[in-house]
């Protein structure tokens, strides 16, 4: 990798990511499938929010990680999220002090 990383300068972002396209709302939706979870989203339609600042969609362009890389996702997104929830809950015991998360 060291060798490919000299051929990155003058690039900003490199997306590793699968490419698929995905709304916050589906995203969440498809987090609490994989959990088994009921959670709801509740809008808090009084707080203040720089104008356009809400991402309602997320995506990534792996292409440049291909071109320059020559890297591609093996998974899809479902697979790879399902790949995390089961590396978290391996580390149950180590992350047990940092389960809160505040944003």
């Amino acid at each position: 990798m060291l060798f490919r990383s000299q051929r990155i300068v003058g690039h900003d972002v490199i997306h590793l990511g699968t490419g698929e396209t995905i709304s916050i709302e589906d995203l969440f939706k498809l987090c609490n499938e994989l959990l088994g979870t009921k959670a709801k989203i509740i809008f808090d339609f009084d707080r203040k929010r720089p104008e356009a600042s809400e991402v309602l969609c997320l995506q990534s362009d792996p292409s440049l990680a291909k071109k320059i890389l020559e890297w591609r996702s093996l998974v899809n997104l479902k697979a790879g999220l399902m790949n995390t929830i089961e590396w978290i809950t391996s580390k149950k015991d180590y992350l047990q002090e940092a389960r809160t998360y505040h944003v």
